[in-house]
């Protein structure tokens, strides 16, 4: 994934694996599905995401899976909480 930058997953994923998007070093936008339940383990660690909208379906995600890279998160305050306690930066 050397050269990717944008990512638009379908709506019919609903989880994404572990390191699925990790060392995508150009990746700085992607698009989650309405349907997505889950994301894994450092999910997009090493990656250049800065900015991600979380659904409202979207249950919980690894500790990891954002580890060190968002600066903007837009989610539900239920999901704010989870990442409060893991957040590099005041959410």
């Amino acid at each position: 994934c050397i050269n990717l930058v944008q990512v638009k997953l379908p709506e019919g994923i609903s989880v994404i694996n572990d390191y699925t998007f990790a060392r995508c070093e150009m990746l700085t936008e992607i698009v989650l599905p309405n349907n997505l339940e889950y994301v894994g383990h450092n999910a997009f660690v090493l990656s250049n995401l800065k900015d991600v909208t979380f659904n409202k379906k979207l249950g919980s995600f690894a500790e990891s899976a954002f580890y060190d890279n968002l600066e903007v998160i837009r989610c539900t305050q239920q999901q704010a909480k989870q990442l409060h306690n893991f957040a590099k930066k005041e959410i």
